[in-house]
């Protein structure tokens, strides 16, 4: 682009041309501190929080530069990843630095391994893009910790894990045997027994907060992250999408349903379509979307983007409520995902609801049962089609064998709460005779 510069000099005249900010398709990259500075003189600080940031050596003259595997080990789409000790350190003089006892995340598999590396105690964050994610991880290391000892102790992973890079990876990253580690974590997870509550402040003593997004479907997990958590402060993270960054959490300590974000203004240009719970035309692109100027504060709208990589009016596929405006930004909390398709009788909001009502009437009912996940599924091959709710609860709940009939009896009387907040959608389809029981 620096060759256009020169032109648009031209046009602006005495007007000051200013460098933007460095944006990729795939995420957000930099940030330009001096936008004063012209083309041959900027230089961009890189986000330490938008995404996992590494460096292949480059040599001009080289002509091997395309061989990544030569040179790094290959970064594994992990999903299920809590980055324990990838920790960033804002200092005083606002330079990003990483801790001595940070490691790479991709160094750290809980998906089809036994082995996840918790590294340095003395960690003061924990961070992990979703509830989700701390989730599955502090499951993992309550049914896996005693093979997670073995392996510290050992300095190298069990031979479960068969992946070459992993081993290697995990084996480079503890740097030979831990016994003192390993007999600490021992310890603490033997003195647990089965009250797994706070573990997350036994085994790091220094941490400060658990940090993770727990708006939208993520609700669900948030109670079982302030379990493991205890006493230390669950804060929330900012609002990122993989096409754009979206909004800022301005007041972290907030809890999921009291959370609100400020759009950022110059991440991407941002339009909203109007979005009506009742309205079955929810798919079909209005002949006139709103400028972040134009929205109305109560009302519901999907978010439409056009970035800097490319995407066009690109419908990101989120609901939020504009619940005001912080300067000129509009400030919004995420309602759902918007339904795909025409067809779908239930939205994300409404499974939330209908369980949560669900739960309180098992607890009301004097039954012990904490739900910890659930999922929907329309059955369109039945006739009439049948949506069929799943629910997993505890394993200390009073759904046992033992108790089955008596148990059966009251989750049956207990459906009627969940059926009746399944929301609208579903009982226009309910009415039609189009969905059976």
């Amino acid at each position: 682009m620096k060759q256009y510069y020169p032109k648009v000099k031209y046009y602006a005249g005495e007007v000051p041309v200013v460098g933007g900010d460095y944006f990729a398709s795939e995420c957000s990259v930099g940030l330009n501190l001096d936008i004063m500075q012209p083309p041959e003189t900027t230089r961009y600080v890189l986000f330490p929080n938008t995404a996992y940031f590494e460096f292949l050596p480059f040599n001009m003259n080289h002509e091997s530069n395309n061989n990544v595997a030569d040179k790094m080990l290959l970064m594994k789409a992990i999903t299920m990843l809590l980055m324990i000790c990838v920790v960033l350190d804002y200092e005083a003089n606002d330079v990003v630095s990483w801790r001595a006892n940070s490691f790479p995340p991709w160094k750290a598999e809980l998906r089809n391994s036994n082995v996840f590396f918790i590294g340095d105690l003395s960690a003061y964050g924990i961070a992990a893009p979703y509830s989700l994610v701390l989730v599955k991880a502090f499951t993992l290391l309550e049914s896996k910790w005693e093979k997670l000892c073995h392996d510290l102790e050992r300095g190298f992973p069990s031979h479960e894990i068969s992946d070459v890079a992993m081993r290697e990876a995990v084996t480079e990253t503890l740097g030979g045997p831990q016994p003192e580690l390993s007999n600490r974590i021992r310890q603490i997870c033997e003195d647990n027994g089965n009250d797994w509550s706070g573990i997350a402040h036994r085994l790091w003593q220094n941490v400060r907060y658990i940090k993770c997004v727990s708006t939208g479907i993520m609700k669900q997990y948030y109670p079982k992250v302030k379990y493991y958590a205890g006493e230390v402060p669950v804060v929330g993270g900012d609002y990122f999408a993989s096409e754009c960054s979206v909004g800022l959490n301005l007041d972290i300590m907030q809890p999921p349903e009291t959370t609100r974000y400020v759009l950022f203004p110059n991440t991407a240009y941002f339009e909203f379509l109007p979005f009506n719970m009742n309205d079955e035309t929810n798919n079909n692109v209005a002949d006139e979307m709103f400028d972040h100027s134009s929205v109305e504060v109560r009302k519901m709208y999907e978010i439409v983007v056009t970035t800097y990589g490319g995407f066009y009016r690109y419908r990101l596929g989120d609901v939020v409520r504009i619940l005001g405006f912080y300067n000129s930004s509009p400030e919004v909390e995420f309602v759902m995902r918007a339904p795909k398709a025409a067809s779908e009788i239930l939205t994300e909001r409404d499974l939330i609801s209908a369980i949560d009502n669900f739960q309180l009437s098992l607890r009301g009912a004097m039954m012990r049962t904490q739900i910890v996940e659930f999922a929907s599924f329309l059955d369109q091959e039945s006739r009439p089609k049948q949506l069929k709710v799943f629910v997993e609860v505890q394993e200390e709940s009073d759904f046992m064998e033992d108790k089955q009939e008596e148990s059966i009896r009251t989750l049956r009387s207990c459906i009627t709460s969940l059926e009746g907040s399944l929301g609208a959608l579903y009982k226009v389809e309910k009415v039609k005779g189009q969905l059976g029981n």
